[in-house]
């Protein structure tokens, strides 16, 4: 499944930590989302989640 849309906070530059959400879309218009806590100044990946097979009105 090839990457769709991906979504970061912005600020991130000036706080050092960010939100990223990547979405792939499955053949059946359903999407999985992962959500990355990434720190820049110094952990990296902070924490992360997914869900999968989520329908497109949510």
């Amino acid at each position: 499944m090839p990457i769709d849309d991906c979504y970061l906070t912005e600020g991130w530059e000036d706080c050092g930590e960010l939100m990223v959400w990547v979405t792939r879309c499955h053949p059946q218009q359903t999407y999985t989302v992962g959500i990355y806590l990434i720190d820049t100044f110094c952990c990296g990946v902070k924490d992360s989640h997914w869900y999968f097979s989520l329908d497109h009105t949510l």
